[in-house]
């Protein structure tokens, strides 16, 4: 007869998150097996972090074009003469779209920053309203308020009011709160301004509209496809509209790209975590994006499925604005990093002693 008897039961924190995460329930090997595979990530951050990197987060150019068509220029000549001003061609990689010029260059600029903090609370609100049923306690809301405002801290600075990708990050943030069964109007119409301001929100209108198949929801996809038509018509008419005005053969350079370490790095740059220390930063930022994986819930796999096409679009296409798409939500995936940790290190730790016990006539021989 063979009998188990459990070890000595420790303490357990309480989880900060009220479902268990994939890793609940793990067997031995398993728990062992992604300690590896996280201490692997993390030495593998830290060697990347050594390599010095410049804030590649880019304001100047935004806020050249806001300011030119403010005062009265058009926005495609006043493009052209900032492009060629900055050494950079003038090409759909370089230029935005007008949209956030033109309205920032009909409003005084304190307006369009009071407009910008405003969208930041709605974001908060919105997204606070549903840590009711997915956090525990309040030690776990208050961080979860903290690591939103962590990854907005950047994106409200007043330098990046005039850049297009900080206001479609809390334009989706706020879609991905809105969102929910049966509601599908109000997300798509905030991801159709998102995709009007910016070509890198159209990987979100894509995550969006592969959730709606996979859920069967007919209006939502559809919902999902006219916002990305929309976004594609408007990448179109702006590089036709720039094919106008600059010089034919004028940028036929194709990006070098960036690497998949610097977009990790524009991820740390996008968010408060540039404060600290690049070899704190980075496997942070690694922890985060692990933290969103480790969730069930359907909008943990939109949020990931969104950061993994934003470092793929920073990375092949120079675009480290992209990061600001993401920054919002990115350090929340840290909120589940303690109880995927618990949950590794109980099972890879758990020792349960086997005591084999042989019955024989005459007594027991163990």
């Amino acid at each position: 007869m063979t009998t188990a008897v459990p070890a000595t039961p420790r303490r357990k924190g309480r989880p900060w998150l009220a479902s268990p995460g994939r890793f609940a329930g793990l067997g031995r090997r398993s728990a062992q097996a992604w300690l590896a595979i996280v201490a692997v990530l993390m030495l593998v951050a830290l060697i990347a972090a050594r390599a010095p990197t410049a804030d590649p987060i880019d304001a100047a150019v935004d806020s050249a074009l806001a300011d030119g068509v403010r005062h009265g220029g058009d926005f495609y000549a006043v493009a052209t003469d900032t492009a060629q001003g900055s050494g950079l061609p003038a090409s759909v990689r370089t230029i935005p779209l007008p949209t956030l010029s033109v309205i920032e260059g009909q409003a005084p600029a304190p307006l369009a920053s009071a407009a910008m903090m405003l969208l930041a609370v709605l974001v908060v609100l919105a997204w606070y309203a549903g840590f009711g049923d997915r956090l525990t306690g309040r030690r776990a809301r208050a961080g979860a308020l903290l690591l939103m405002l962590l990854g907005m801290a950047i994106t409200l600075r007043p330098a990046l009011v005039a850049v297009p990708e900080g206001w479609a990050g809390l334009l989706v943030a706020l879609s991905l709160a809105r969102a929910a069964p049966g509601r599908t109007v109000e997300p798509a119409a905030l991801g159709l301004a998102a995709t009007m301001l910016t070509p890198a929100a159209l990987p979100y209108a894509l995550v969006m509209l592969l959730a709606a198949w996979r859920t069967r929801s007919r209006q939502a996809a559809a919902g999902w496809a006219v916002v990305i038509l929309a976004g594609v018509v408007a990448v179109a008419l702006n590089a036709r509209a720039l094919g106008i005005v600059v010089p034919a053969g004028a940028d036929h350079a194709a990006p070098d790209g960036l690497g998949v370490y610097a977009s990790l790095a524009s991820f740390g740059w996008a968010t408060g975590l540039r404060a600290l220390p690049s070899g704190l930063a980075l496997p942070l930022v690694v922890l985060a994006i692990a933290g969103w994986a480790t969730r069930r819930e359907p909008v943990a796999l939109s949020v990931l499925a969104l950061i993994v096409l934003e470092a793929a679009l920073i990375a092949a296409l120079e675009a480290p604005n992209a990061a600001l798409i993401v920054a919002p939500l990115l350090p929340l995936g840290l909120l589940a990093v303690p109880d995927a940790l618990r949950a590794l290190s109980t099972a890879a730790l758990d020792r349960r002693r086997i005591t084999v016990t042989r019955v024989e006539r005459g007594g027991l021989v163990r």
